[in-house]
């Protein structure tokens, strides 16, 4: 039976006064630290799985003093053509579009975010049927990204060359109860992704390392470390195939970003954020695949909205122009918030073309 002492509190407002000081900061380094090195430290021990749809699997034999809970640690890699770093992470960080390729994941949410791209996070993995049970996982995303020469950077943007985007479970999430009703609760030891620019594209490395607590069928275990690799492969298809999903770059820190979505089959975006001080967030758009005959904003709401203006900017900072909507904070609407309604100017249905600004 669900009682209040079993059930994920899912905060509405992951930032709501504003970013919160990362008390997990020493995890997240260690994790950043750790997953550095992984790949050389284990350069030699991967065993080939084959390949498939144009990308790479291998899985690490697992330790014999592991639990039989504990999946081998799996490696999927490829390449995707024509694309950013920043574009393919994209498609990580956004959780509709993700659920999109990435098939285990049943529901993620952010419980406190840090910044605009690092948090701690909820995630439930769908079950098998009545023999493997859902699993969820509490833990912290991290995030470090680096230009061509090799400089660190706060906050990832087109000139990003590299990016290594860690996760890794925590003992205690605020708002997560130790055991959460239906629920058998997984542990990630690692996993990330390495996003790294090369020949005009971006190479995709998908790295896990999971507890899956409980003793499932062989056979699950099987199917779950030949499917996981593949979810690389799944990414850059959904890139190359339906457009790369809305990109916030908030070089200035204006905003505490309490959520980003954009619907994968509407492409309705919507953004829900707290004016921090005024100044300009740029908002990237795919105008070749999924915007292609514009957009419109259908509305603008909350305490801060007269306060937000709406204008077309074209970017250049890697040298290619790119078309993106520049988002003016006005002061007036510092300490309020804002939720940003875009819609395609192609969607079906009498709100197209009507709204107070069309791109």
């Amino acid at each position: 039976m669900t009682t209040p002492g079993n059930v994920a509190i899912i905060p509405e407002r992951p930032a709501e006064n504003g970013y919160w000081k990362n008390e997990w900061q020493a995890s997240a380094d260690k994790l950043i630290n750790m997953l550095l090195t992984l790949r050389q430290e284990t350069e030699g021990g991967w065993e080939e799985r084959g390949s498939h749809n144009g990308g790479e699997i291998a899985i690490y034999p697992r330790n014999p003093d592991e639990p039989f809970s504990t999946m081998p640690m799996f490696r999927g890699k490829t390449h995707a053509a024509g694309l950013t770093p920043l574009e393919v992470f994209s498609g990580i960080r956004m959780t509709g579009f993700r659920m999109m390729w990435d098939t285990r994941v049943q529901s993620a949410h952010i419980m406190r975010a840090f910044s605009m791209h690092e948090f701690l996070f909820y995630l439930v993995w769908r079950g098998i049927g009545p023999v493997h049970k859902p699993r969820d996982i509490c833990g912290i995303q991290a995030l470090r990204c680096w230009d061509a020469a090799g400089n660190l950077q706060d906050i990832p943007d087109f000139t990003t060359a590299n990016m290594v985007l860690g996760y890794q479970s925590l003992d205690e999430v605020p708002g997560i109860p130790a055991e959460v009703e239906g629920c058998v609760r997984a542990k990630v030891h690692k996993a990330a992704f390495y996003l790294e620019s090369r020949d005009g594209g971006c190479d995709i490395t998908y790295i896990g390392h999971v507890d899956l607590a409980a003793t499932i069928p062989k056979y699950i275990l099987t199917t779950l470390h030949s499917e996981l690799p593949k979810s690389t492969m799944r990414l850059r298809d959904a890139l190359l195939t339906f457009g790369v999903p809305p990109v916030l770059i908030d070089r200035q820190r204006s905003i505490a970003l309490q959520y980003l979505s954009c619907n994968p089959e509407s492409r309705q975006v919507s953004i829900h954020a707290k004016i921090m001080h005024p100044g300009t967030v740029h908002l990237y758009l795919d105008y070749s695949k999924m915007f292609t005959q514009g957009v419109v904003i259908s509305s603008v709401l909350g305490s801060a909205a007269a306060a937000v203006s709406v204008r077309e900017h074209f970017g250049t900072e890697d040298g290619l122009e790119r078309r993106m909507l520049a988002l003016d904070l006005l002061p007036e609407g510092a300490g309020g918030e804002f939720r940003l309604i875009i819609d395609a100017a192609d969607k079906e249905g009498p709100e197209s073309g009507t709204g107070p600004g069309w791109w």
